[in-house]
């Protein structure tokens, strides 16, 4: 999919045609509620698919569509040719065998959604999503 998305941000860049990708992780859905639901065991099944996750859960389905919206919106008005992964970072984390704790629900930093989200990015981060985008580099 990346590569499509290269060569199509390629071909209409002139055009003024901007081509990015969405690629979320697995996303909290009615469809994977169903597979859950006709699991032998439904909350084992769902146990270990959260478990597998490196944030300990799934990705909500407003998270993927807020980067959607954030690469539509102006402010992402020089963003092309891009893989935008929403996926808590699972393929490109080294994590421990066991996902650590990253703190309880709105406790400080680590508790927030944004200081899970932040923990391990890459070097441009979303630092906000919503009607736009912000962007910032990461701190040295």
């Amino acid at each position: 999919m990346y590569a499509l998305t290269l060569a199509m941000a390629a071909d209409h860049l002139a055009e003024g045609i901007r081509v990015n990708c969405v690629s979320p992780g697995t996303v909290d859905t009615p469809w994977v509620w169903r597979l859950l639901e006709n699991a032998e065991d439904p909350a084992a099944a769902s146990a270990a698919l959260r478990a597998r996750q490196s944030l300990g859960r799934l990705v909500s389905a407003d998270e993927a569509a807020a980067a959607v919206v954030c690469l539509a919106s102006p402010a992402a008005g020089a963003v092309t040719g891009t893989d935008l992964r929403i996926d808590g970072g699972l393929p490109g984390l080294r994590l421990p065998s066991r996902r650590q704790d990253l703190g309880s629900a709105g406790s400080g930093v680590a508790g927030s959604a944004l200081g899970r989200a932040e923990q391990g990015a890459p070097e441009g981060m979303m630092s906000r999503m919503g009607r736009g985008c912000a962007w910032r580099e990461r701190p040295k």
